[in-house]
């Protein structure tokens, strides 16, 4: 269910986490947006950091002091460390908006989270070159996006990157630990939706994500596919037609990467948990 009528609008605090990866604190996309965004509706910010190691303690020491940095003792997950990051947020937040390390465009966003909030779920437009990639839609198994800007379908699913969410909402909907990476974030649209939450999409907001594994090597690349198939075989795994997409997905994933790396490495991968998801 959607809702955007712009006089529901209240004022919000409204907390933000970033999960961290390997990036250098000062390349980290809210941090470089930070002279243009105005946090005095922004109680607290955390950084959880998924790395093998801490950053660089001198790096950590220039982070403005509304800022806390976490470092979680290793790559625990995506789901995990957004679950950890909202248990230690400790003021009195209404609202928390999750950010990717990567994503441009946050100044209009919290320009537009300054003018109000009047649903559980409010969310960007999201783009990836020149596809919009969130909001999208979904049909069965299948995620597929907008024919155009502006279309709302009752079927609705999005992406975690400036998603913003009402305390209540994310405090009884915790991010499935049963996923690593990916489709964490449908698996929480999923839950929201089916837990009554109401959803706004704010069409003026448009923020630009980069997907591109054009810089893996074959060794980033195999331990990456190794998470999705393992992701994509859990999420579908509730019905026979979402296995049998699952598996038709992974396997094409696993054909392209063959043909692009030319190493059989990643058919064995998909084959092995093939045959450890089934017994």
């Amino acid at each position: 269910m959607t809702t955007g009528n712009p006089a529901d609008r209240r004022s919000a605090q409204v907390a933000i986490i970033v999960v961290r990866f390997k990036k250098p604190l000062h390349e980290i996309s809210l941090l470089r947006a930070l002279p243009m965004i105005d946090l005095s509706a922004v109680p607290e910010v955390i950084i959880v950091d998924n790395s093998p190691e801490p950053a660089p303690a001198d790096e950590i020491a220039t982070l403005p002091s509304v800022i806390k940095y976490r470092w979680l003792g290793g790559n625990v997950g995506l789901a995990r460390a957004y679950n950890s990051a909202v248990e230690q947020l400790q003021s009195s937040w209404t609202h928390v908006v999750f950010l990717d390390q990567d994503t441009a465009g946050l100044p209009r966003l919290f320009d537009r989270l300054a003018e109000g909030l009047g649903a559980e779920v409010t969310l960007p437009a999201v783009r990836a070159g020149n596809a919009i990639i969130s909001p999208c839609r979904r049909i069965g198994p299948w995620y597929l996006p907008l024919r155009r800007v502006g279309e709302v379908p009752a079927n609705i699913s999005w992406i975690n990157s400036g998603m913003t969410v009402a305390r209540g909402t994310v405090s009884s909907n915790p991010f499935d630990e049963e996923l690593f990476l990916d489709y964490v974030d449908h698996q929480f649209a999923r839950s929201s939706l089916a837990g009554g939450a109401h959803v706004e999409v704010c069409w003026d907001v448009m923020l630009d994500q980069d997907y591109s594994r054009d810089t893996d090597n074959e060794q980033q690349a195999l331990a990456r596919f190794r998470t999705f198939n393992r992701d994509v075989r859990q999420f579908y795994r509730g019905t026979l037609v979402g296995q049998l997409w699952g598996w038709a997905l992974t396997l094409r994933r696993a054909l392209g990467a063959t043909v692009h790396y030319r190493t059989s490495a990643f058919i064995f991968s998909w084959l092995r948990t093939g045959r450890t998801s089934h017994g």
